[in-house]
């Protein structure tokens, strides 16, 4: 089979976070509207442990507000508005819970969620999976995603059922001109912590090879956050599982288009 052949699924980043405010429900429903095949969040534990949808760790940059998530109870973050610094019209947009955003994921679709690696790992899984029973989704649509190799090791222990990516950044040496990880060494990771696949960022141009080695081993390869269309094709060609991106239906056309 060509790489062409296999379109990768187009994941909408904090929903449709480039026209809607990311990680509220608003940006969700819009993702689903334009055709995303998956969406994904963040989740951070409140002060009384619930899981909201929220990529900081305060909400500073979204609600114009100090308060830090571990440390104010979730009736206190409700009270927050997190639409207007996108757009007026998003106005009383509040912090979503985990379930009230999986209650939005129609049938066929998938959702990633990431636990952040600034949590104790132990602490957040065992939540995310109660979570996923008391929503009304189907544990198969489920991608769970960390920079915490032991937040991905913990789910496959808690949740073997549920893919899991391990999420990566690549990091480069100014020195002397290397990027890391190789190939080899992102093996050795997912193995480590017992992933289903990686998901990297795309601020480096990989070789063919990468992608094919890191697959031949039997793990499936994904990338973030790509919004332009001719870098989204060029993923797309080199047989990628996954593009992340901020504007769903504009990669997707892109995608497709190949």
């Amino acid at each position: 089979m060509s790489h062409q052949e296999k379109k990768p699924l187009v994941i909408a980043h904090r929903g449709a976070s480039y026209d809607a405010p990311e990680n509220t429900i608003a940006a969700y429903k819009l993702a689903w509207e334009q055709g995303a095949d998956g969406a994904e969040t963040d989740v951070h534990i409140t002060a009384d442990g619930k899981l909201i949808c929220m990529h900081d760790d305060d909400a500073e940059r979204t609600a114009g507000s100090e308060v830090k998530i571990s440390e104010t109870n979730f009736d206190e973050l409700r009270k927050l508005e997190v639409g207007s610094f996108q757009d007026d019209q998003y106005d009383g947009e509040q912090i979503p819970t985990l379930v009230e955003v999986l209650d939005t994921v129609p049938e066929g679709k998938l959702f990633y969620i990431e636990i952040k690696s600034g949590m104790d790992a132990a602490k957040a899984v065992p939540l995310v999976k109660a979570d996923i029973e008391k929503s009304k989704i189907d544990p198969k649509q489920i991608r769970l995603i960390s920079f915490s190799d032991e937040a991905i090791k913990a789910s496959k222990e808690q949740m073997p059922e549920i893919g899991a990516f391990l999420l990566i950044f690549f990091v480069h040496d100014r020195v002397n001109g290397t990027w890391s990880p190789t190939a080899d060494e992102v093996i050795e990771k997912l193995q480590a912590c017992d992933a289903d696949g990686m998901d990297i960022n795309v601020v480096y141009r990989v070789e063919q090879s990468y992608i094919d080695q890191i697959k031949a081993a039997g793990y499936s390869y994904h990338v973030w956050t790509i919004n332009s269309p001719h870098v989204a094709k060029r993923y797309t060609k080199m047989g990628v599982d996954s593009i992340t991106t901020d504007r769903p239906s504009f990669v997707k056309r892109a995608v497709h288009s190949c």
